[in-house]
């Protein structure tokens, strides 16, 4: 993948959903992997206690965790999915560092995610983003199982 990646000119960021180890970890790193992404603010904390600076959780923000939420932003340079404007009011309102925000996009799974035609909520979320000066969009997330084989 890393060789896939490179030949492409893609940045690599795995998922490291299933294995969860600093060990396994580890090796993703001596192959020049600088940038992950979890499934969960436990494992972001997980991952930034065993050393991983640039974490992005793929799952939308849960405001009930805000407090995790900012601690990890000050120790690490954290990346955010959200799906609906109120939760970006309260990242702006709450937050005191600097943070990466993507926009989830359903991509025809309908697990999760703005539908793509619903492009007045999506220019909602953009123009609140802008309107906080330490949330920075950097673009549309997707996931999908097909993913998986490609």
């Amino acid at each position: 993948m890393i060789e896939k990646a490179a030949t492409n000119r893609f940045e690599l960021r795995p998922h490291f959903k299933t294995h969860q180890s600093h060990i396994i970890g580890s090796w993703f790193r001596d192959e020049g992997i600088e940038k992950i992404t979890v499934s969960s603010v436990g494992m972001a904390t997980f991952f930034a206690v065993n050393g991983w600076d640039d974490i992005t959780i793929a799952f939308p923000v849960n405001i009930r965790q805000m407090e995790e939420i900012k601690g990890l932003s000050q120790k690490v340079k954290l990346g955010l999915v959200v799906v609906d404007p109120d939760t970006i009011d309260i990242l702006g309102k709450e937050l005191k560092d600097s943070v990466s925000i993507w926009i989830k996009i359903d991509v025809g799974t309908h697990r999760t995610g703005i539908r793509p035609e619903d492009t007045m909520l999506i220019d909602d979320i953009i123009e609140r983003i802008k309107s906080y000066p330490l949330l920075n969009l950097i673009g549309l997330f997707r996931a999908c199982r097909s993913q998986l084989s490609e």
